[in-house]
């Protein structure tokens, strides 16, 4: 039978991760750097001995672990991306080729992907207009992690995930608007035509599971709803009395991602960003 050693097992996707390799009776090992429970040990990512207290019986890993977007960057904050998101990437791969390991299923983002990438002649492989460190760092662990599983004949998977929402996310603009919502305030929008692609988190978390055996391996995957929904739009489902604000009216390039393969994973509909706004308010009241 499969085991797992699950990567960032404490975070807003891991714990989601684990509670499905549960209902699926998968049985895993938690890894973390920081809080523990019960089925998890503490591994400092950052150095290679101390994956030596990972048990030996494990065939599957799934990476969730990694330093994620913030507001703004310093040259020590880029220091930090790069050894949170790309060298922790080469130890477990290290550790990966010396344990027998069979595939890794990588979670990564979508939102390293231009929408419009042509400057001149130059063509860049990332976007750079925003979170420039997290997007090189999750760009730079990809290929590395491709390029390094087709040398030593261990299968992968990458699932590019959209913008992940759900009951336990950290703080961001759905809070925001169901707070304006709750306190019967204006919301407001830096820009009317702002949009995002929603994908629910016990989906992505089920995607995942599902790629630890789906065939074939070695390719990537976009976790994505298939389009891209106006914010102006989700602060109506949230509350249609919501008084929504807009600063300005500047137009958008995004990028529509196929969402067939994250449906052939599901084996159904995502979930739907009504219900989800529906559990998301229920969530925030209580």
């Amino acid at each position: 039978m499969t085991k797992v050693a699950l990567f960032g097992r404490t975070g807003f996707i891991g714990s989601r991760v684990a509670d499905e390799l549960k209902n699926s009776s998968i049985p895993f090992i938690g890894i973390s750097t920081s809080s523990l429970t019960g089925d998890t040990i503490k591994v400092d990512l950052s150095d290679l001995s101390s994956f030596r207290s990972i048990p030996y019986d494990i065939d599957h890993v799934i990476i969730c672990s990694a330093k994620l977007p913030q507001k703004s960057y310093g040259p020590n904050d880029i220091r930090e991306f790069i050894e949170a998101n790309v060298q922790s990437v080469i130890n477990i791969l290290d550790w990966a080729s010396q344990s027998s390991i069979r595939r890794i299923v990588y979670c990564s983002t979508l939102s390293m992907i231009p929408s419009h990438n042509e400057i001149g002649s130059e063509t860049f492989l990332v976007d750079t207009r925003s979170h420039y460190p997290y997007k090189a760092s999750k760009a730079t662990a990809e290929h590395l992690l491709a390029g390094f599983c087709n040398d030593k004949k261990i299968e992968f998977m990458i699932l590019r995930m959209a913008s992940v929402y759900g009951p336990g996310m950290k703080p961001d603009v759905i809070k925001a608007m169901i707070e304006a919502a709750m306190n019967s305030n204006s919301f407001t929008l830096s820009n009317k035509n702002a949009t995002a692609d929603f994908v629910h988190v016990d989906d992505v978390a089920k995607a995942i599971v599902a790629s630890l055996l789906v065939s074939p391996p070695n390719r990537i995957i976009s976790v994505s709803s298939g389009k891209q929904l106006p914010l102006a739009e989700l602060c109506r489902i949230i509350s249609p009395d919501l008084n929504v604000v807009t600063q300005s009216d500047t137009p958008v390039s995004t990028r529509v991602h196929s969402a067939t393969e994250f449906q052939k994973l599901l084996g159904r509909e995502p979930k739907s960003i009504q219900e989800g706004m529906r559990e998301m308010i229920n969530y925030y009241r209580t």
